[in-house]
């Protein structure tokens, strides 16, 4: 997760689970749907919900999920603009 183009926080998981990524300090939770695997080639859904306290600062924050198969090549990438 980004903040006005700075790095706060990093995570590594399984994409093949959902999974809530609690947030330092305890300041909100991403959840991740996670896909079913092994995935099918061409287009999927993905779910993914960020929750941030009311005290988060106002402006833009970007999400990245990135995966990598089983031979680490790229397999997906997905990038979603938050603005509060």
């Amino acid at each position: 997760m980004k903040y006005g183009g700075t790095t706060l926080y990093s995570h590594d998981g399984d994409v093949c689970n959902a999974a809530d990524v609690n947030l330092p300090l305890n300041v909100g939770v991403i959840h991740v749907s996670g896909l079913g695997c092994p995935a099918n080639p061409g287009p999927a859904e993905f779910d993914l919900a960020v929750t941030l306290p009311t005290i988060a600062p106002s402006g833009n924050y970007q999400i990245t999920l990135s995966s990598k198969d089983q031979d680490n090549g790229d397999l997906f990438c997905i990038e979603a603009d938050i603005t509060l």
